[in-house]
């Protein structure tokens, strides 16, 4: 969902799963495999868009970008990181449903704070 990617897209092939581009991806290159509309629906006002799209461009500098960016930056990795763990081959390493919740409601109210 946070990639737009389907798990049998073209670019799927030769060993490379969606659950390895996300994994090589987390947590550094995030934005990297982030759906850019996902970014854009998220706050009207601009004040995050604008924050990201400063820190995806090394020409510029904004100083690490506004704590709200920043948030939304841990939230969004750590939710990708949960999806995952989800999605982990063996079921033994998967995350259990009562942690996924307790981790997702952390991450709500984390992002709510700001």
């Amino acid at each position: 969902m946070f990639t737009r990617k389907r798990p049998t897209d073209d670019m799927f092939k030769g060993g490379l799963s969606i659950y390895q581009f996300v994994a090589m991806a987390l947590p550094d290159h995030f934005m990297d495999v982030v759906d850019n509309s996902i970014i854009l629906d998220l706050e009207t006002d601009g004040d995050i868009n604008n924050d990201i799209v400063r820190e995806r461009t090394p020409s510029r500098c904004n100083n690490g970008g506004s704590v709200k960016a920043k948030k939304l930056k841990e939230c969004l990795v750590s939710v990708m990181q949960i999806g995952l763990s989800c999605c982990a081959t063996s079921p033994r390493e998967r995350m259990l449903m009562d942690a996924v919740v307790r981790k997702m409601s952390a991450i709500r109210d984390t992002y709510l704070k700001v």
